[in-house]
């Protein structure tokens, strides 16, 4: 069978870079994409994280996939896309918040397309955080699907638009939204949701907000 060519990373990403369709990057420790650079993933490439691991994006994320290509975000222990990438057969198996998540600050972009982000998410002592946390910037998510995290998308600022997507199976919520007033937009549009732990969305404060076709 086909084996993918691994390549880990860490650190700060302060230039443009592309991640190749069909290779698996490994989020060694968390990256940092600067501001002003764009990240492109390619249809097909496949993102691992290493526990406890994150990507926070000051510049933009391009994750671009297709109906019959697309693209993941997942748990360094899950073998059904990319194979066994820790090498350590069945001995351990992805679940929520295996990694912390793809963070977005004020000023980044990220764009998901036939995309699926899961296994991702976390808990600590005093903050709760979903596989995508958008504390800033603009994020739109297209044709994906957001499942198996602890929340699948978390929203303190910024903008955030899904359409025609699914966020199925997250641990607590499926969108949990703690909205500063006039900073904040949300819209979900023609979206399926079901089988969340607490709620499938979760509203606090008030926002533009745009709630459509689910």
């Amino acid at each position: 069978p086909y084996i993918p060519y691994v390549i880990y990373v860490s650190g700060t990403i302060s230039q443009n870079t592309v991640w190749a369709s069909g290779n698996v990057y490994v989020i060694q420790s968390s990256i940092t994409v600067n501001p002003g650079v764009t990240l492109t993933i390619n249809p097909g490439a496949i993102v691992k994280f290493n526990p406890s691991t994150s990507i926070s994006n000051y510049g933009i994320i391009n994750a671009q996939g297709t109906s019959s290509n697309k693209i993941y975000f997942t748990s360094l222990k899950d073998d059904s896309v990319g194979g066994d990438t820790n090498g350590d057969g069945n001995a351990t198996y992805p679940a929520a918040s295996d990694y912390n998540g793809i963070y977005f600050y004020s000023g980044a972009m990220g764009v998901f397309d036939y995309a699926t982000i899961r296994y991702g998410g976390k808990f600590t002592s005093c903050c709760w955080f979903g596989a995508i946390r958008v504390d800033g910037g603009a994020v739109t998510v297209i044709n994906s699907e957001i499942a198996y995290n602890y929340y699948g998308v978390e929203i303190e600022k910024g903008s955030f638009d899904i359409d025609t997507s699914v966020i199925r199976d997250n641990g607590g919520y499926g969108i949990y939204a703690y909205l500063s007033g006039a900073t904040a937009s949300t819209s979900i549009t023609n979206t399926q949701f079901g089988n969340h732990t607490i709620r499938d969305a979760y509203f606090i404060d008030t926002a533009d907000f745009v709630n459509s076709g689910n």
